[in-house]
Formats: C-alpha cells, structure tokens, sequence
C-alpha cells in the first residue's frame, strides 16, 4: 500500500491503482491560460503516524492550480508523533520542531484558551430554559461590553424556573486532561451557578462569589459534554443582576499543539516572542485592534481606564475630583492636605485647594474623649463617658453601657489612610493607580467618607472590615450614590490612520443607564444591595438584623457591570456596628424584657429557658410550676399542655405519653403506637401531603432533635426566621430545631436545598367529642404566613379495636389546582384509627368466671374481657388479668337481689337474680320468680310514697324549729355580750319583758358611746349594784 499526492490531497492506493493526474506538460492544457507554480501554491502537512517508528513525516501538495514554475517540493523530514510543544510555541507543516509566537500574538499549546469573547467558539452552545410561565424573561449567556468575560444574562426580571445553560463539547486527545475556568457569581440563596460534566453535577450550586475564582476539573481521554447551568428558581429578593461571569476557560489535553498563535485582542498588546498570555494597555493608553505590539498614547484632554480599546474626552475637574485628608493631631493642631483622586480622569475646571496648617482637630467620634491627641474610650467594665459631667461612669442594676464603634465622619478625619486591618482592593481591569476604596474629605461640608472610586466595565471595588461582637448586634451604613453625567461627544484622532476608537465608546449614557450597585456581604452573605435602578432615593440608610456575638467579616463591593458611566462610584458616609467590643458607650441603656442587667455590666444577659424577666431587671425569675420556657431571652412563660407537666424552672414540659381524661378513670397508653415507627428515622413519616411537594414527619411521645436527623435540617420560612432572629444570642445558636412534628419540601435533588418548617413544638391531649379516641395537638408559637393561627398538627387518634395497629393518613385538604408551598401549610392533620388508641382496659371492661370445683375450701376465678369491651389490649380470649383463689363461699340470702319487670295485663313479676361478681357457691338456691297484681304493686308504691312524705314533713318542722330557737338566742346572746363590754351602765328593763335594754352612761361620756335604751317601772337601789350585769 503506498501514499500518493494529487490536487486533491493524499489517497491511498495499492500497486496497481492508476491515479489520474494534471499532467504539467500534457498538451490538453494551455499553458498560457493557467498560472507558473510558485511555493505559495503549494501546501504541507504531516502524514499519519507509522507505529514502528512512532514517527510522521512533512509532505507537500499542490493547493492552487498551476503549471510550470517551481516544483512540488519533496521533504525527508520527520518528526515525533508525541511531540508537544509549550505555551507561547506553535506547530505546523512544514516545521518540524516547535516555533515562538511573535509579537503581538500568544499560544496555549496544552489545549484551548478561550479569553476574548466576541464570537463562541464554534463547540460552544448556549441556550435558557424557563418554566412554570408562558412568556418568561429568560436570557441565555452572552458577552460584556468590552468582551472581556462572558455572563449567564440579566436574569433579575426573569420568571418561574430559570436555567441559562453554556454548553461546551471537547474531544480530549491525551491520558488526562483537564478543565480549568475562572468565574464569580452574584445572586439571591437558591439562585446560582452549577457545573455538570457529562450530565454529573460537579460544582454545587453557589449563589455568591465576590472574587474572580479558579476551579479545575479532571478529564478523561474522550469526548465530554461540560455544561454550565445558571438556575435561577427562587423568587427575586434583591436588585443584583442574578447572573454568573466566566472570565476565561482552559481545556488541557484536547491537542498535542496549535498551529496557529491567537493574535492579542485588543485592549491588550505583546511585544515579545513566545509569550503565553497578552497585557492590558496601561491607563491612558489604548490598543483598537488585535495583534498590536504596544499600545498608542491617548491624545491630549482624553484618557483611557487599564484594557480599553479607546479614549474618552476628559471632563472638567469639579470638587468631586479631588480629595482631602487631616494629618494626626499634635498639640490640638493638624494638617489639611489636597490630593487628586486615582486615576485623575478630568482637565481644567476647579484647580486643586492649596493645603492649609494649623486646622482644629476634629470631635471624638460619640463615646469617645480626647486625651493626648488621641480618642480614648472608657477603660472599666459598664462604663459610658457622661458628655455633662466630662468624665466616665459606672451604670446601675437593671441597666447597661452597650457599646458601639462608630466608623464615621469624626472618625474618617482622624485618618490617614484606611486602618491596617482593613483590606481593599480592584478586581477585573482595574488600573495600577487605582487601589480599591479610599478615605477622602469634604473640606466644604466638613465630613470624611470612604469613597469606591470610579472604575472599568465590569470591575469591582472591595472593601472588606473585620468586626467582632461580643453581644447581640446589628450594623447600620449610611451611603450615597454619586456620579458625574458626561456629556456627548465628538471621536478625536491623534492622525488620519490612528483614532481613539468607535463613537460608540465614549461616553455617551445618561444616569438612567448607570447599572452599578453597591453589595453589601456578612460573612459572605449578601443583606443589602443599593442600585439607581432600585432606589428612589440616591443615598439613604440601611440596618441590618441582630447577629450573636462572633467574629464577622463585612465586605462592600462595587460593581460597574456594563456601566458606561466610569465616573459613576459610591460614597459609604458611616458605618456603625452595635455591641462591637472595641466600641464606646455615651449612656446606660434600659435591661430589656427577656434580660437581666447586675450592675457595672456593657450587656444585656439573656434569660435562660426556663426563666423570664420583665424591663429594667437584675435578675431572672424561675417559671412557675406546669409552666415553661424552651427558649432564650423570654419575657413570659407558656402553660404546659394538656395531659403534659413540669417543676418549676422547667425549660420543657414532661410527656408521659399517658393521658388521663379528668373526672374519669379513663387512660390512654399511646407509647403503644410507637410500634409503628419507621425503624431508621426513629419518627412516623414521611407522609405526604396530597398535590405539593411536601412530606410530614412527627413522633407522639419524644421530641426529635432536626440538627441530628437526615430531614427538616433547617427551619426555612421567613415568618418563623424573623421572628427567631429577635431571640437569637450565642447560647442558642445552633443548626436545627427540637420538635415533634415537622414538614418538608424535598422538590430540589440535592438535600442540601430542602426547606424545612416547625410544625408542633408542643403537645397537648384532648378526648374526643364522642369519646370514641383521642386528640393528640402538636403546637408552635409562630404565626401563620397568612396570619390564620399557629403552625401546628392535628392528629386524631380513633379507637378500632379491629384495625391493629393501623397507620397515620394526612387528611389535610390541599388545593388541586396548585402546589402548596412550605409557607402555605399551616395546619396538617391526621386520621389514626387503631387498636392502640383505645382506652386501657380497666376492671370494668372485664367479666369474672369462678369454677365450679371446689378443692380444700378453695376455686379458681378468671377474668376476661368483655367481648363489647372497647379497650387495650383486646383479646376475646386472652386473659390480661391474674387469676386469683377465692373461698368457697356458701350462697346466703344477703348473694341474691330482685328485679321488678313491667305492669302487663294487671300483672307483674319479680324475678330473683344473683350478686355480680357472684362470689358464692352452692348454699341456697334463688327463690322461684313471684307474680303479683299491680294493685299491690301500687299500694306498695302509695305506702312507700306515704311513708316518705311523712318522714320528710317532721324533719322540715324539726329543722325550722331549730333555725328559729338558734337565730332567737343568738341575738340574745349579742345584746348581752355588748352590754356586758360597758365599765358601769345602769339597767332599766321593761315590763314587757322585750329584751331590749337601755344602758345609761354618765352624762359626761363620750358621744361615741354605743348604749341600747330602754324604761322599767321597778327601781334599782344601792343595795341591788351587786345583782347588776
């Protein structure tokens, strides 16, 4: 088999084959009418790699039709299969080592560099895909401004379910390859970027990445599908722009060399050999076209930001250009310097202030105090500096000198520059001379700010504040957003071949077309986002929620996106964090209810469960009995539930799983159901809720702890997490919740995206209406979404003693035009019919059978149960009861009683029947029945009736007797004893005898003397003193 070149290339033939060819010199041409050869008609390329010699060899053809001239020329040339060749070298036909680049161009020799996004690559594909609405908002990915990086779209106004997928298809030749990408992300928890190779997710979903990061990912000798999915399924809660950015992409492996090098886009420039990467134009210096081995100078009165590709008009300088800055105090005097802002962007207009010596110094930020040149703050534990007495103080019992750090104007004057342990940074194109965010002064206003200053297309300014708390606290920014709108402008030129780029460069845009935003992360948690596109208002405040005590991170990003406005930056005027530790405190503040304040403290304690406390308190007070407290920082206690329990100081309640119902006998056991647990969960469930995503899980008798299970890891509804977010401290800060019932919402594959939400965190026992089982109530104190009540379940326990077991079934009624949401479901409910939710069987569910056998005066009695019986256990044959050894009691009269039946015909009956239990044996027998006429039956009534009249009318008469001699001389008795109270009164009694006395005093006695008064006919002598009372 040999290798022949034709025209049409290299073919393959045998010995025997006959190629057909342009013959040079046949004379069925005409030589004048086609061109001599010269080399350029020719064409090279590498044959195929022969395995002996694991070598290819350079080969020319002809790719131009021609005659004559030059011949085709031949080479003996070989070269490595394996031959690789390093970043910054090309390879091919017909060299057979590796070459430089030249200047203005690079390589990525160890596979595909993708960095300028003007076109995709043609194995890239990108397509969006929305469901849920008719008409979404859906963007697929597409490139910036300046094609610098590549984003998913402006997914912000986009609705329902959203994925911007980009798709890459790559065929990697070597053992290993690999992928390698630089991005960030800015969008709402839920929202983010996810990657899949292959169809298998190999990057979760991250919702925020403030800084351009690197990830790499392992490839395998084949081809792979590597797939880049913005999901967006969460509803918008904040004005950034939902989307991800993929900077560059490196697919290693896919070729063993290229063999063309990329020429530099433009923007950038090279201008040396063999160079793996390009460099951004410096400020003030463009580059319009690719391949360019320096970048031009802008011409005078433009300028131009790091990587542009033109020059923009510079506009006049204004107040706004320029900023100032205090030296340190020396003996209460400092100095006030000028400086232009970086990178000075405008010409003319306002010309820098000439710095100024022996300024004031500036007011101590609140709660601080000068002493040395320097602000001090108080030393001593519940200390405030008292602005009137000009001196530090201790606060009292039921108060607190909370702390706060005041990053504010007073502050910023003090400054130089930013504190050492703040950090600050340009990310993208930013220009050498542009550092990050920077304190400046409004000598005018008299104020200092930190400033973000004015940056590129699609960079950001970060600045980042570390802060510790060592209470519960908040933080609260002040900000503004300001630019400066540029005015339209004509294209200059520096000459007839060079320009400052397109018109459509400058800038042209009005504020209205300003996207940038600042963004404001704890702990890289985005809690603020500020925009002109969001705000009515260009500068206002912003407070975030309470945080426990810890270490935190705030981090302040702004961001341009596709702002053509470069001016436009950001102006954070304060920033104070409450309860941080290295804060000052100017006043004592009132102990909050749910806190107790000893005295000389900078916090407010938190009460711990099982206690509570009103304002202004020392101390915490234990909750009653039968009442508790689960939580922290509390200013009441909860009743314990029904059937349910506690000492005093109880942060729970105790739960027998045994409930009695009051006034009654009646028990129920319901630690018999928990047979029907499921075995890994240790809890019912799940059990789904009809149309919705959402599945219950609950446990009658102990509370399970969600930090510990494999469901319900984390509470998720906003109307519950604000509410828990005022009762959070560092003592109660945990990951899950302890509850017995619970639903969750595992719609999403991934676990680590479930919602989840409390759903009975107490629990109380009810009886049925129909006494026929029990309800069982699992309650939380959180309001509903739709303010319907609590969340809670309902599950009702129906007493079956022919279901065994049984099994829970949701009865919740859920709409069948809709799924319900977590939020939706307020209360669930349950129907349980078993044999375990009956009562258990007490004596009265049984029936006594004594044997007839009767050995050594003694026989057996077995109980069993009733065969209406309606308890637990229950077995018709089973005997639940020990059998016990009665005497054999010989039957007497007193072991039998009569029954009478109804008056039939004139007639009735009276039917004798034995005692229950009958506890006798052999004796007497029962007397035959009697029949009787109804007569006697009535005279036998009449004289009974009679007979009770009789006996009731004497002891009425009895009884009223007694009341009336008791109230007669009770009242004797009270006119005596008050008589008996005067020293020496004379008595007079009338004839009458009417018991009413007269006690005369003497005549010089007080007014306020109580006498009774009276008249008698018979006169008292001297002699009868000694009878006197």
């Amino acid at each position: 088999m040999i290798f022949l070149w034709t025209s049409i290339g290299l073919v393959r033939a045998n010995e025997n084959t006959t190629i057909t060819t342009n013959n040079l010199s046949s004379s069925s041409h005409n030589t004048n009418e086609v061109p001599e050869c010269t080399l350029d008609d020719y064409g090279a390329t590498y044959t195929p790699c022969v395995k002996m010699s694991d070598t290819r060899t350079v080969v020319y053809y002809k790719k131009n039709n021609c005659s004559g001239g030059v011949s085709l020329p031949i080479s003996t040339e070989t070269l490595p299969c394996n031959l690789t060749c390093s970043n910054g070298q090309f390879l091919r036909p017909p060299f057979v080592k590796c070459e430089p680049c030249s200047p203005g161009e690079f390589s990525f020799s160890e596979g595909i560099l993708t960095n300028d996004w003007e076109e995709l690559p043609d194995s890239m594909k990108t397509n969006c895909v929305s469901e849920g609405v008719k008409n979404p908002k859906c963007s697929s990915w597409k490139a910036s401004t300046n094609y610098k990086y590549i984003h998913s779209g402006d997914q912000s106004e986009s609705t329902g379910t959203v994925s911007s997928v980009l798709t890459y298809y790559v065929d990697i030749l070597r053992e290993v390859g690999k992928l390698e990408f630089s991005f960030r992300v800015d969008a709402d928890t839920g929202n983010g970027l996810e990657l899949y190779i292959d169809n298998q997710q190999v990057l979760e979903r991250t919702s925020y990445v403030h800084e351009y990061t690197v990830k790499s990912f392992t490839l395998t000798k084949g081809y792979h599908v590597i797939e880049w999915r913005f999901e967006k399924a969460s509803a918008q809660s904040s004005s950034t722009k939902q989307m991800a950015y993929i900077k560059w992409v490196k697919i290693y492996g896919d070729k063993l060399s290229v063999e063309y090098c990329t020429k530099c886009p433009a923007g950038t420039f090279n201008n040396e050999h063999g160079q793996a990467s390009c460099t951004a134009c410096p400020l003030d210096t463009f580059s319009d076209k690719p391949g360019q081995t320096q970048c031009q100078p802008c011409p005078d009165n433009t300028y131009a930001l790091s990587g542009s590709t033109s020059c923009s008009p510079k506009p006049s300088c204004t107040a706004l250009d320029y900023a100032a800055h205090y030296t340190p105090c020396s003996n209460g005097k400092r100095k006030l310097i000028y400086e232009w802002k970086k990178p000075k962007i405008c010409n003319g207009g306002v010309e820098l202030p000439t710095n100024k010596d022996n300024e004031e110094c500036n007011q101590c930020p609140t709660g601080l105090f000068r002493k040395n040149d320097e602000c001090q703050r108080c030393a001593g534990k519940g200390e405030y500096y008292d602005l009137k007495e000009l001196k530090c103080k201790k606060c009292y019992e039921g108060y607190y000198a909370l702390k706060y750090l005041r990053y504010d104007s007073n502050f910023f004057n003090e400054m130089t520059s930013l504190p050492s342990h703040w950090s600050t940074k340009c990310l993208g194109e930013c220009d050498k001379e542009h550092k990050g965010w920077s304190i400046v002064s409004n000598v005018e206003k008299r104020e200092a700010y930190l400033d973000a200053g004015a940056n590129g297309y699609g960079d950001e300014s970060v600045l980042s504040i570390p802060i510790e708390l060592y209470t519960d606290g908040s933080i609260s920014i002040e900000y503004e957003l300001s630019s400066t709108t540029p005015t339209k402008t004509t294209t200059t030129t520096t000459s007839t071949t060079t320009t400052t780029g397109k018109p459509e460069d400058h800038l042209t845009a009005s504020e209205d077309e300003d996207t940038s935003v600042l963004l404001f992360f704890i702990n890289r948690t985005l809690v603020g986002d500020f925009s002109r596109q969001t705000l009515k208002e260009l500068k206002g405040t912003f407070k975030t929620r309470y945080y426990p005590a810890g270490h935190y991170l705030l981090t302040f990003a702004f961001e341009k996106y596709d702002s053509p406005i470069k001016q436009s930056t950001v102006l954070i005027k304060s920033i104070i964090v409450e309860g941080e530790v290295s804060g000052a405190s100017d006043k004592c503040y009132e102990c909050r209810e749910g806190h107790y304040c000893p005295q000389g403290t900078d916090e407010h304690l938190p009460c711990r469960p099982g206690t509570y406390s009103n304002i202004r308190q020392e101390a915490c007070m234990a909750c009653y009995r039968n009442t508790f407290q689960n939580k922290f920082g509390q200013n009441k206690c909860l009743n314990c539930g029904a059937g349910t329990f506690s000492n005093a100081g109880s942060p729970d309640c105790v739960n027998t799983c045994l409930f009695s119902v009051p006034g009654t006998e009646i028990v129920y056991n319901l630690t018999n159901l928990q047979s029907a647990l499921n075995s890994e969960l240790n809890v019912f469930g799940p059990l789904a809720l009809p149309n919705s995503p959402l599945k219950l899980y609950f446990n009658l008798c102990n509370k399970f702890d969600t930090a510990y299970t494999k469901f319900c890891q984390k509470e998720s509804r906003l109307s519950v997490l604000s509410e828990q977010r005022k009762e959070v401290t560092t003592r109660n800060r945990r990951k899950g919740y302890t509850t017995y019932s619970c639903v969750e919402d595992d719609s999403s594959e991934n676990p680590k995206y479930h919602t989840s939400g409390d759903m009975g965190s107490t629990i109380s026992y009810y009886q049925s209406p129909k006494g026929d089982g029990l309800t069982v109530y699992l309650g939380t104190d959180y309001k509903c979404a739709n303010n319907e009540g609590v969340y809670n379940t309902k599950i009702e326990l129906k007493c079956n003693p022919k279901e065994g077991i049984g099994k829970p079934v949701i009865v919740t009624e859920v709409s069948e035009t809709g799924v319900m949401s977590l939020s939706d479901v307020c209360s669930t409910k349950i129907l349980w019919e078993s044999h375990a939710a009956c009562p258990i069987c007490t004596v009265y569910d049984y029936e006594a059978v004594v044997s007839s056998d009767c050995e050594n005066g003694r026989r057996k009695k077995t109980w069993f149960l009733k065969p209406s019986a309606k308890c637990y256990p229950y077995s018709g044959s089973s005997a639940p009861l020990p059998e016990e050894d009665v005497s054999c009691i010989t039957c007497s009269q007193d072991d039998y009683t009569f029954v009478e039946t109804k008056c039939v015909n004139g007639v009735f009956k009276k039917k004798y029947v034995w005692k229950e239990p009958r506890d006798c044996f052999g004796g007497i027998e029962l007397p035959e029945d009697e029949t009787l006429t109804c007569d006697e039956l009535e005279i036998g009534k009449l004289t009974a009736v009679t007979g009770l009249s009789i006996t009731a009318a004497v002891f009425v008469c009895l009884l009223v007797g007694i009341c009336f001699f008791y109230f007669r001389n009770k009242q004797l008795y009270e006119q005596y004893e008050m008589l008996g109270q005067k020293e020496t009164p004379d008595i007079e009694m009338l004839n009458s005898g009417s018991g009413v006395l007269e006690l005369m005093g003497n005549e010089s006695s007080s007014d306020d003397d109580m006498g009774f008064t009276t008249t008698k006919t018979i006169n008292i002598t001297d002699s009868d003193e000694d009878d006197r009372v």
